[in-house]
């Protein structure tokens, strides 16, 4: 890891702990930028964090941490849902437009005929979008 670490860290920091040399969160939460560790702390707790971290291989730590700090933001952004909250919604836009292509599809079959419709779908689709 290239990463200076400064300490003490911001979880060691925000706990009023010292942090010691072998502190497995200094390199991923820097002290000069505290509201990263908080949004994490405030979402999983640090024993969460730290057994983590202590389960995976180092080399997997920095990409555990990049994927918690988007789940705590996405958690504080929506307690509800977390992170299935913008996929939910997607996927109902989702249903919403093959509904829509369905009904444009029918109504298309009723003046070509279904047949028609179904061979040249993709030539139809592009005539419509230019």
């Amino acid at each position: 890891m290239d990463r200076e670490i400064i300490r003490p860290c911001a979880a060691c920091k925000h706990l009023h702990r010292k942090c010691h040399l072998t502190c497995v969160l200094a390199p991923y939460f820097p002290k000069d930028n505290p509201e990263r560790f908080i949004k994490v702390h405030s979402v999983f707790g640090m024993r969460n964090v730290t057994n983590l971290l202590k389960k995976l291989d180092v080399s997997h730590h920095e990409q555990a941490v990049e994927s918690l700090v988007y789940e705590a933001d996405a958690w504080l952004r929506d307690p509800i849902h977390g992170c299935a909250g913008p996929a939910n919604d997607l996927q109902g836009r989702l249903n919403e437009a093959q509904t829509e292509l369905k009904s444009v599809k029918n109504e298309l079959a009723k003046y070509l005929g279904p047949q028609l419709v179904e061979d040249n779908w993709v030539l139809i689709s592009c005539q419509l979008l230019s």
